[in-house]
Order: structure tokens, then C-alpha cells, then sequence
């Protein structure tokens, strides 16, 4: 990581680690977004798909798959300034510490709140860390929680 732009940047999320970022906008997950997330991936289990099968077996509604959720963290992180913008390109590296804490249903109004826990140098530029916490608006508290991590590759 060689570079003024570089520097800039690694200093400018060193200095937000351990501020509290957000919340983000609210999004809404229909069924809709749920069918299409379980046919693109697999994940269409009935608890995600068949409402009337969910309330047969004692669920009000569908519930929204917890992957969905982890995919949705990156354009969060996006909005909530866990990012760097100057990068050619991001490089999604990983998720530590993932916990579903609550099931959360179909229609559910959902953001996030981002706390950045590590900056690092990394060979093709900066590796941002970041505890991501989902909320879903019926809801008290965290119904998601994962350490997010990305490599930002800079120009050389």
C-alpha cells in the first residue's frame, strides 16, 4: 500500500474505529424478495416460502432467511461509511463471530448499526473489520449480529 490517497484513507477509518455508525435507512423485506433469495441460492425451505405451510405449523408468517440478511451488510456498510471510496474495487474477505439472535418475519422493516473494530494494511490495500448489528423495527434489540470484513484494493 504505497501512496498519499492511501495514507489518507487508513487514517481516516483509523480515526472512526470504535464510533458508533448509523443507523442506516430502513429496508423492508417482502416475500417476494425471500422466494427470489431462496430460489437464487437454494435456501427455500417452506419456513421461508409457503406462508400457509408456516402458519400450519405454528408460525404467524414466513420468516426472512438469516443470509439474506449477511448478504444485505455490505451495501450497509456502504451507507454507513465502512468503506472506502477511492478503492478500485472491494473484496468481500469474510464474516467472524456471526450470531441469529431472533427469527425475524417477512415484511419486516429491517437497518443496521456499524461499530469499525480494525483498520489494517493489507497487501492490496486497507482490511476494514466491523461489528454489524441488524434490527428489525417490531423487535428490541440486535436480531443479527457479525463481525464484516473487506479488503479495499487501492491503486498500487
Amino acid at each position: 500500500m504505497d501512496g498519499a490517497g492511501s495514507i489518507d484513507a487508513l487514517s481516516r477509518l483509523k480515526a472512526r474505529i470504535g464510533e458508533d455508525l448509523g443507523p442506516s435507512g430502513w429496508v423492508v423485506v417482502t416475500q417476494a424478495d425471500v422466494v427470489r433469495f431462496g430460489e437464487l441460492t437454494g435456501e427455500d425451505h417452506w419456513i421461508h416460502v409457503d406462508p400457509e405451510r408456516a402458519r400450519a405449523n405454528g408460525w404467524e408468517q414466513t420468516m426472512v432467511q438469516a443470509s439474506l440478511m449477511l448478504a444485505r451488510l455490505g451495501r450497509w456498510a456502504q451507507e454507513l461509511g465502512v468503506w472506502v471510496d477511492e478503492a478500485r474495487y472491494p473484496l468481500f474477505y469474510g464474516f467472524d463471530r456471526v450470531r441469529v439472535l431472533k427469527a425475524v418475519p417477512v415484511e419486516a422493516r429491517l437497518r443496521c448499526r456499524a461499530r469499525i473494530s480494525q483498520v489494517d494494511p493489507h497487501p492490496l490495500g486497507i482490511k476494514v473489520a466491523s461489528t454489524m448489528g441488524v434490527e428489525d423495527s417490531r423487535a428490541s434489540g440486535t436480531v443479527l449480529h457479525a463481525e464484516w470484513i473487506a479488503v479495499f484494493a487501492l491503486d498500487p
